[in-house]
């Protein structure tokens, strides 16, 4: 079973140097043995550190491709809302205009009615 935390790993490094320290001189193939230890410790953490690291600049980038999104959507809704208000303005204006010319359309009807009425009259 593999334990992945920094202080446990740190603590079998410092356990296996100072086991290697202590077997120095007096048993050479112990001494080799809890060095090997150490050093596979130590790429284990460097491996660890490495990883991390790792995952630390993904997330980075991430954060960055998502406020890069969110600034382009912020300019796309910024667009929306300034076309929708010139499409309302203009569709304000439209209807003024069609209002307008229903009104004329009625008194030209009336005068119409009343060119033709003289006519009859003539």
């Amino acid at each position: 079973m593999e334990v992945d935390t920094t202080k446990y790993l740190d603590f079998l490094d410092i356990t296996y140097t100072t086991l290697a320290r202590y077997y120095e001189g007096k048993d050479p193939k112990k001494e080799l043995q809890y060095t090997a230890y150490s050093a596979k410790v130590n790429k284990t953490i460097a491996q660890r550190q490495r990883e991390a690291f790792m995952a630390i600049e993904h997330y980075k980038q991430e954060v960055q491709t998502l406020a890069s999104e969110n600034d382009s959507l912020t300019e796309s809704q910024s667009l929306i809302r300034n076309n929708l208000k010139l499409v309302l303005g203009v569709l304000a204006f439209v209807l003024f205009l069609t209002f307008f010319l229903f009104r004329r359309y009625k008194k030209s009807k009336g005068k119409v009615a009343d060119v033709l009425k003289e006519k009859e009259i003539i």
